[in-house]
């Protein structure tokens, strides 16, 4: 199967230094592509800013903000059969 996964915190910035955030680790998303890529799974991450590290054999797209994510998700849905997020 090919599995589409969303991990991480968005960042909406406010100016050129600050923005809002939220507080994921995106370490469950990051342990779900393990799993599933384990599991013989074809694996695109669409990974927010995070110090975890995606699986080496996984599809890695990085955003920051939630505009970002949701171009990301619309974009890749179509060509995955499951999405976890």
């Amino acid at each position: 199967m090919r599995i589409l996964i969303t991990a991480g915190p968005t960042r909406e910035p406010i100016d050129a230094v600050r923005f809002i955030s939220n507080r994921s680790s995106g370490r469950l998303g990051l342990e779900l592509a393990r799993i599933a890529q384990a599991a013989g799974h074809a694996i695109t991450l669409i990974l927010g800013p995070t110090a975890g590290t995606p699986p080496t054999l996984c599809r890695v797209l990085y955003i920051e903000t939630t505009q970002r994510m949701h171009d990301a998700v619309m974009a890749e849905f179509p060509a995955h059969d499951i999405l976890i997020m």
